[in-house]
């Protein structure tokens, strides 16, 4: 286990997560992407989940009934630590039109997960995508579109317990980092308040 404080900065004070802008390019990109990379790269996004999670997924994780996505939860230290989230419908009729899902459902074939690639397969294109949207430096990787996410989610006021539930954090120390979002993020969350 790490003792040093989690932060969205790296050691020289660069940013982990993508801008707003960062995440717009970043959504434009993958739709460019073939229709299998660029449902993975937006899942990323609207999840939050690490790599290794989203490759996990299968046809039966797809809740098309509540719009949700169940993905079970890799860092914790036991298995079957699972936690829902929700997903916009039109995401969910993208997955289903590109990845057969509704079919899938049918012929009982719900335990291909539905990115069969591997961790390595998959982190190269999710950087191809990035470089693709003009995102360079420490952000511009997997890891970088989870804290987009938690940081899409604070400038959006989303509560800290469900972001915490999302993410699959079992510390909210873990949760808080979101908050310490500096730069422009931060004004844009202080003019809230004005």
């Amino acid at each position: 286990m790490s003792l040093a404080t989690p932060s969205l900065y790296d050691q020289t004070g660069r940013r982990l997560y993508l801008t707003p802008d960062e995440r717009k390019r970043f959504l434009l990109a993958a739709d460019a992407q073939p229709p299998e990379w660029r449902t993975f790269g937006k899942f990323l996004i609207l999840t939050g989940c690490r790599i290794s999670e989203a490759l996990n997924v299968t046809a039966e994780h797809i809740d098309f009934e509540e719009n949700r996505v169940s993905i079970e939860t890799m860092k914790q230290r036991r298995r079957g630590v699972w936690r829902r989230i929700p997903l916009p419908t039109d995401f969910l009729s993208e997955l289903g039109r590109v990845h057969d899902l509704r079919v899938a459902e049918r012929i009982l074939d719900q335990n291909r997960g539905l990115w069969p690639v591997g961790r390595t397969t998959a982190f190269e294109r999710i950087k191809a995508v990035m470089s693709d949207a003009g995102i360079v430096g420490p952000q511009a990787c997997p890891k970088g579109l989870r804290h987009t996410f938690g940081v899409h989610a604070v400038l959006n006021s989303v509560p800290v317990a469900p972001l915490q539930r999302w993410m699959g954090h079992a510390r909210l120390e873990t949760t808080l980092i979101y908050l310490q979002i500096q730069g422009d993020e931060e004004y844009s969350l202080a003019e809230r308040m004005w």
